[in-house]
């Protein structure tokens, strides 16, 4: 890709989805009135895969087609048991909803987040954000999550339903939470926080305005000189 065209970025900071890459290939011909190909490549295994389509494949796909809310929609959930964190990755944690009682998003972990075990998409409604960090997040803890419709088909995850949307994660995933930033989410103080701003328009960093606003929300990515993961560096290409 790079020889053919430019690299915008690989090997990003996430848990699942390291790999992705994206890059942009003049057309032969000059074709499409001079616009480039727009290559997304996604990890081999499959659950990295499925999320990174949803997170960045997905949002441009709807820009694209001129849909008038592109973005993956984000809601608060708290968390129905507790969840233990990724010491280096911000981590897209798969997770089923519920709604109690009260009418409060339940996020109930699919299990295993290995990134080959398939059977953790089959009733996924969600991805936990979470940030990269020491400890756990104990249960009742307020965490943003995106809703996944491409993956569970969910009428939850579907536009017919009212949600509250938040514009922001409700933690920035590279900074190590604190006691006193989880007991603030707990209490529901940090669901408002419009302070709370992270990662890069995955279009728009690159230079490539086809995301507008809307882009999917994902940490800095790594050094391309980082170590290669081996298997998981084969990359599934997506031309659009």
């Amino acid at each position: 890709l790079e020889s053919r065209g430019t690299l915008h970025f690989t090997r990003v900071a996430m848990k699942p989805g390291k790999p992705l890459t994206f890059a942009t290939v003049p057309r032969r011909g000059g074709g499409s009135e001079g616009r480039p190909l727009l290559v997304f490549a996604l990890p081999g295994n499959p659950v990295s895969a499925l999320v990174c389509f949803e997170l960045v494949v997905a949002p441009a796909l709807r820009k694209l087609m001129g849909a008038a809310y592109a973005a993956p929609r984000r809601i608060a959930v708290a968390t129905a048991q507790p969840i233990k964190l990724d010491n280096e990755r911000p981590e897209y944690h798969r997770v089923a909803l519920s709604v109690s009682s009260s009418g409060e998003f339940r996020a109930h972990s699919t299990g295993n987040q290995i990134s080959s075990r398939l059977t953790s998409c089959a009733n996924v409604d969600a991805l936990l954000e979470l940030p990269r960090g020491p400890g756990t997040f104990p249960e009742g803890t307020l965490v943003s999550a995106i809703l996944t419709p491409s993956i569970s088909g969910s009428a939850l995850a579907g536009p017919a339903r009212a949600l509250d949307l938040l514009p922001n994660p409700i933690f920035e995933p590279s900074v190590t939470p604190t006691a006193e930033m989880i007991a603030a989410s707990r209490s529901g103080a940090m669901v408002n926080n419009s302070s709370v701003v992270h990662g890069f328009n995955h279009v728009a960093a690159s230079g490539i305005a086809i995301a507008g606003d809307a882009g999917a929300p994902c940490s800095a990515p790594q050094s391309r000189t980082k170590r290669n993961l081996g298997s998981q560096a084969s990359k599934i290409g997506i031309v659009v």
